[in-house]
């Protein structure tokens, strides 16, 4: 954590415009390009925190009205529901090294454990129709940083209403 603590101390020393300013201002201040561009180790956090935070299934209903053929030897009837365990993927030791350990550097490019074949990240969907709200997701700050004296550096996901108010 002392990457992501350094990576925002840099940022606000360089966009400080006052030296009276707080820090929660001079975070406050930082347009999407900021937030999108400045914090690459924020970035990594917050895919390793969604790696971890989806645990589960998912499920989904063939509405198709037809059939859906999968492998060439099975199908999903119409009206069946299908379930995934995200567990298989997230936490598969054959996919990510020590998965049950906190390594936001996995997704590094030299290391990519999650770019190794298809389908090993699961954060924003996967396939002909991943989230298509993920990048409105990335493009509002993600991250609400807070630093203090006493306590350290917080990072804690914050709707950006709530934030706002």
């Amino acid at each position: 954590m002392s990457c992501l603590r350094n990576e925002v101390d840099e940022v606000i020393a360089k966009r400080r415009r006052t030296a009276t300013q707080s820090r929660a201002d001079v975070l406050d201040t930082l347009t999407v390009e900021d937030w999108e561009s400045a914090f690459p180790v924020a970035d990594l956090c917050l895919r390793e925190c969604i790696r971890f935070a989806l645990p589960g299934a998912a499920f989904r209903k063939n509405v198709t009205g037809h059939d859906i053929k999968i492998d060439g030897q099975q199908a999903i009837p119409d009206g069946a529901f299908v379930t995934y365990l995200m567990d298989d993927v997230h936490f598969n030791e054959g996919i990510y090294s020590n998965p049950w350990t906190f390594d936001p550097g996995r997704f590094l490019d030299d290391r990519a454990e999650d770019r190794r074949g298809p389908h090993q990240y699961l954060g924003w969907g996967s396939g002909r129709h991943p989230c298509c709200k993920s990048k409105l997701v990335l493009s509002q700050p993600p991250l609400h940083l807070h630093a203090s004296a006493d306590s350290g550096l917080h990072v804690c996901m914050v709707p950006a209403w709530i934030r706002r108010s």
